[in-house]
């Protein structure tokens, strides 16, 4: 759903694979989101306010770096280790 339509997978496509294919390869960012994902309890993720919040909030605009250090690396990574070293200090 995007707002209050449902979206279809050509919709999907279009509008979101596409993007982020411009920017990382589609397959590491999907592989990255779904193990940040497993992370967070069910409850969390099915609550706009609270995946916004706790889930979205806090990677919207590092993701992408992320998965971008992993793949310069040369190696699988886990999302929290990528994390751990991307925070300076």
């Amino acid at each position: 759903m995007i707002g209050d339509a449902e979206q279809t997978p050509t919709d999907y496509d279009r509008q979101i694979a596409r993007r982020v294919e411009v920017a990382v390869p589609y397959d590491d960012a999907w592989t990255a989101a779904v193990e940040y994902l497993r992370g967070f309890p069910r409850t969390t993720l099915l609550d706009q306010q609270r995946f916004y919040k706790e889930v979205y909030s806090p990677i919207r605009d590092t993701f992408q770096n992320l998965i971008r250090l992993g793949r310069k690396a040369g190696q699988q990574k886990t999302l929290d280790r990528l994390f751990r070293e991307s925070k300076p200090g």
